[in-house]
C-alpha cells in the first residue's frame, strides 16, 4: 500500500489558481502558507470577497448611451465559475432594458459542455 505524505507544514505548496485566489485575492497575503489555512479565522474576509465577486450591477445605461457593446461568454460545465450567474445577469439586463435594446448592445455565448479553460467535450 502506498501512502501519500501530507504536506510539510513548513513548506508552501504550489499555489495554482485556487491558492492564488486565496492568497492574493482574499487574504491579501502572498506569503501566507496555505498548509495552515482554516476557514473559521478568515470567515469575514471570505464573506467580503464573496460579496464583491457575487455583485452584479445591471445598470449599464451610461455604457449603452456611449454605444458600448458587451460580450458575455461562459462555459456550461465550468467547475470554477457558475455559468448560471452569467445567464442570470443577461436575464437581468433584459428585464431592465428590454430584449430589443439588449440585442443592440449585448451578446451572450454559452460554450456547451465547456470547462473552466474553455475546452469542450463533444459527444
Amino acid at each position: 500500500m502506498t501512502v501519500t505524505p501530507q504536506p510539510d507544514a513548513s513548506t508552501q505548496p504550489a499555489l495554482g489558481q485556487p491558492g492564488a485566489t486565496l492568497s492574493y485575492g482574499i487574504l491579501k497575503d502572498p506569503s501566507f502558507n496555505l498548509v495552515n489555512f482554516a476557514v473559521a479565522p478568515f470567515a469575514a474576509k471570505i464573506r467580503a470577497a464573496s460579496a464583491v465577486i457575487d455583485s452584479t450591477n445591471p445598470d449599464l445605461s451610461a455604457f449603452f448611451a456611449h454605444g458600448g457593446r458587451l460580450i458575455i461568454k461562459t462555459q456550461s460545465s465550468d467547475y470554477s465559475s457558475n455559468p448560471d450567474i452569467a445567464m442570470r445577469y443577461y436575464d437581468e439586463l433584459v428585464g431592465r432594458f428590454g430584449q430589443s435594446k439588449v440585442d443592440r448592445h449585448v451578446r451572450l455565448y454559452v460554450l456547451p459542455n465547456g470547462n473552466h479553460g474553455g475546452q469542450g467535450q463533444s459527444t
